[in-house]
């Protein structure tokens, strides 16, 4: 008589394989935001200094700044 395979067990090993790749994957990319945060930070301290903070340019690049943050915050807390 011909059994099938028990597929539960495999089944549920690759859902853990998938669910821990999914995780690293997920660390990586918040590494690499937090990354491109503090990048971003710097870049626009030094503009700060170089163009000043009233042109409409730099006025946009602050407001981008916060919403990097806010939504990096978000991430990271979730």
């Amino acid at each position: 008589m011909f059994r099938s395979p028990d597929l539960s067990f495999s089944r549920s090993a690759a859902a853990a394989s998938i669910a821990d790749s999914l995780s690293k994957s997920s660390l990586q990319i918040l590494e690499q935001t937090e990354n491109a945060l503090k990048s971003f930070t710097e870049a626009a301290e030094i503009l700060r200094i170089t163009h000043g903070i009233s042109t409409p340019f730099m006025k946009e690049l602050f407001s981008k700044l916060e919403e990097a943050r806010a939504e990096h915050y978000y991430k990271r807390s979730a």
